[in-house]
């Protein structure tokens, strides 16, 4: 500020010398000369002066300052005055400048000149007026003891009623640095007696390939400054040739209509003797109106590889590498309000509104290796945001995304990145992690902590409209194409946090022919999920690459229908599972092909006469047990739907027999053998014939039989050696207890068989071996005798 003042009040002395020897030159042809020999020291050159009286003006014409071809020039200088300045009246000044250029660069940094304007760094400016201006007689210490009166009535008053300036350039001597050009300016009038007085400014600037126009009114010397300006940009399109700060990769053009205004005010507060008096300034209110656009948005970059594949990849073969590219044909804020208010410019504590009407993007398209994603629009009704130094509350009115369309490549999984991802086990929930700092987290105190940023958000709705997806994965073998239609998404009254939930809905298809409806609801405080999923038609086929690659299953046909509800939270699932599969032929691959014998009994038994089979399964998982990989969950799911529907169905159909029946049974057996063991017929010692309700029993497993196509019957009969003893006891003879004995068996034997055979199941229906009943026989210890019975595949 100290080099500005200095350089006025030596350009006003040079000035006023300069005038003075104007006004005594008798002839045109001399004071040319005279002229340029007191402005060379200033670096100050011109070509010709012409001084006319009434008006009372100078012309400059070929005006030079600076040095080199980046000399500050300007074909025309024209400066009116009057005569009242004689008589002690305020210098009247009437400026207008045409035709000029001026060249400017940044200095290398290492030569600590920051900046060359007009050939000469801004250091050898401040030594050309300070070296020309400094003296004994201007020492600004003699003026310390002046009187502030005499101060005052010595103070050199300037209106400046217009200034002109027209078709100046300001070129940068490289790349990297904007090229401005001035096509007018208008500016009047500025008073320095007069601070309250408004100035008016006009200009119209060219560049980056567009045009800046801005008109308005300011104060700047008023003790509340104000300025109010109204900005319009057309076809500005800024590069890093323009800017080097700007990416190489970014293209754009803005065009945009903003209302500016700025008002820094004085405060008003009680002195020690409690009058109130004006203090020094201390706050700022701005305010910015209008519309905003940009067109033809382009980020291209391309991807580089990353230290750990350069380290594991060392010096690979020079390929093509693809790019990032990220397009935006229309980005729009209508209705564009910001106002921010500073009330303490010494303690800065800024607070903001932004409201915008409608914000509007088009055509928004992103391309990335794997990547094409293409959305048509993004309408978001209204946006209002009032934020401040911690903490911001945004509202948003209906927010619609729409018609979009995604192509990805799940990129194949390299084995190097695989184990090293799998080295890095994050830790687990509570753990303190075992980076560098984590002792600093661990040992931090809770006042020590900084103060979160606390953001809070409402709104009325987010919609995601006719969003189409194709999806490969390339770690599968002839990676498939799947298409997923979201047909609608729908958030209602969403809101951040949101303590209490709020309601969604989705509706989607999968290829064609799996359906989905969906809805629930959503709360972030606690994170809470209710799911509700009513799946219909999801060809079965159509999954099995994924399946197989990833929980080793394969499905050669079937069809699949679902209802679910879950509720999810960070550390639980909880819900309920519902499957209902038609025509299903499935096969379980690598580690749960020994689950192939004891599933397919159980789907065996659950088919109905159409082939369908419906499950129902429960889940209540928490903390570690949701550690599992895919093949884990299906395998659980797997075999709890199928030995739990198999059980159902059993106590159902065998009703109002098998009440011994239990679900550990039936599910150990699946899992060992395969075989389905059902309640045992145990006979009282001697009974010679079965009962009613054995031979009621056994027409239940006939009609299990009947139904399941694929099942057989394999039974075993023990004989008791107690009813043996007591027909020894009873005939007295070894011989004829051991003739009694055998024919009591066999005729046991005959009835159960002739039971089923004369159900049509003769075929179906065997005896077990030696040695079957010699492991079974173990494994019972009843002291009657009895038939044990399987249901085997």
């Amino acid at each position: 500020m100290k080099f500005l003042l200095s350089g006025l009040r030596t350009l006003i002395i040079a000035v006023t010398v300069f005038i003075l020897f104007i006004l005594i030159a008798l002839s045109q042809g001399w004071h040319t000369r005279l002229v340029n020999h007191f402005a060379e020291p200033y670096k100050i050159q011109v070509g010709h002066t012409q001084i006319d009286w009434f008006p009372l003006s100078l012309i400059v014409e070929k005006l030079s300052v600076g040095e080199g071809a980046s000399a500050f020039t300007l074909d025309s200088l024209e400066i009116q005055t009057r005569y009242s300045v004689l008589a002690g009246e305020p210098l009247q000044l009437f400026v207008k400048l045409e035709g000029g250029q001026v060249g400017y660069r940044q200095l290398p940094a290492e030569t600590e000149a920051g900046w060359q304007v007009a050939g000469l760094s801004i250091g050898q400016w401040q030594q050309v007026f300070t070296s020309e201006a400094q003296g004994p007689e201007n020492n600004s210490e003699d003026l310390a003891g002046n009187d502030p009166a005499e101060a005052s009535a010595s103070e050199f008053v300037v209106h400046l009623n217009s200034l002109e300036i027209s078709d100046l350039n300001v070129n940068s001597e490289k790349n990297g640095l904007p090229d401005l050009q001035l096509k007018r300016l208008l500016f009047n009038p500025f008073y320095t007696d007069q601070p309250e007085t408004l100035s008016s400014l006009q200009m119209e600037l060219v560049t980056a390939g567009g045009e800046i126009n801005i008109t308005g009114t300011l104060s700047p010397l008023s003790a509340e400054p104000s300025a109010d300006f109204m900005l319009k940009i057309t076809d500005f399109a800024p590069d890093q040739q323009w800017l080097a700060q700007i990416p190489e990769a970014l293209q754009v053009a803005l065009d945009t209509e903003l209302d500016i205004s700025v008002r820094q005010l004085v405060s008003e507060m009680p002195n020690e003797a409690g009058v109130t008096e004006k203090a020094a300034l201390s706050s700022l209110k701005a305010q910015v109106t209008g519309d905003l656009q940009l067109n033809n948005l382009i980020w291209q970059a391309a991807n580089k590889a990353s230290p750990q594949a350069a380290e594991t990849q060392p010096e690979p073969e020079a390929e093509d590498v693809p790019s990032d590219k990220y397009a935006l044909k229309h980005f729009a804020l209508n209705g564009l309000d910001i106002q921010v208010d500073i009330a303490d410019l010494q303690h800065a504590d800024p607070k903001a509104v932004v409201g915008v009407e409608q914000v509007m993007l088009e055509t928004l398209s992103v391309n990335q290796p794997g990547l094409d994603f293409l959305l048509q629009s993004i309408d978001l009704k209204m946006l209002s945001i009032h934020a401040d130094t911690e903490s911001a509350e945004i509202q948003t009115g209906v927010l619609e995304l729409a018609n979009g369309d995604l192509k990805f490549e799940l990129a194949k999984a390299k084995e190097s990145t695989t184990q090293a991802s799998s080295a890095k086990v994050p830790p687990e929930a509570g753990q303190p992690s075992h980076s560098d700092d984590s002792g600093v987290i661990a040992e931090a105190q809770p006042d020590q902590a900084p103060t979160a940023y606390e953001v809070r958000y409402t709104g009325q709705a987010i919609q995601l409209l006719n969003q189409k997806i194709d999806f490969r994965d390339l770690n599968l073998t002839d990676a498939p194409l799947t298409q997923l239609e979201l047909t609608s998404l729908q958030l209602d009254q969403p809101r951040y946090p949101a303590k209490t939930p709020f309601p969604w809905a989705a509706e989607l298809w999968l290829n064609g022919q799996s359906h989905w409806l969906m809805n629930g609801d959503l709360q972030t405080a606690p994170l809470k999920v209710n799911l509700n999923i009513d799946q219909s038609g999801l060809n079965l086929p159509d999954i099995s690459p994924y399946s197989e690659y990833y929980a080793e299953i394969v499905f050669d046909e079937g069809v699949m229908d679902n209802k679910i509800q879950f509720e999810i939270t960070p550390d639980s699932l909880k819900g309920e599972l519902g499957f209902g599969f038609n025509k299903l032929d499935m096969e379980m691959k690598g580690g749960l092909a020994n689950l192939n014998l004891p599933v397919k009994t159980a789907f065996s038994m659950l088919e109905d006469a159409s082939d369908r089979i419906e499950l129902e399964l429960k889940l209540d998982k928490k903390g570690e047990e949701l550690n599992v990989g895919a093949s884990a969950i299906v395998k659980e799911l797997l075999l709890a739907a199928s030995q739990k529907g198999t059980f159902a169905y059993l106590k159902y159909t065998l009703q109002p027999y098998g009440a011994l029946l239990t679900l550990k049974d039936v599910g150990t057996s699946l899992m060992k053998s395969g075989d389905i063991p059902l309640e045992p017929v145990v006979l009282e010692p001697l009974q010679a014939e079965l009962t009613a309700n054995q031979k009621g029993y056994a027409l239940k497993i006939s009609q299990i039989l009947q139904d399941k196509k694929d099942l057989r019957l394999n039974y075993c009969y023990f004989a008791s050696e107690e009813e043996r003893m007591a027909l020894l006891e009873q005939q007295g003879d070894s011989v004829l207890a051991a003739s009694a004995f055998k024919s009591l068996n066999q005729n046991r034997l005959t009835e159960w068989r002739k039971l089923f055979a004369a159900q049509g199941l003769s075929g179906r229906m065997s005896q077990c071996s030696p040695e079957q009943q010699k492991a079974r026989q173990l494994e019972e210890s009843s002291s009657q005798s009895q038939f044990t019975i399987l249901l085997t595949p």
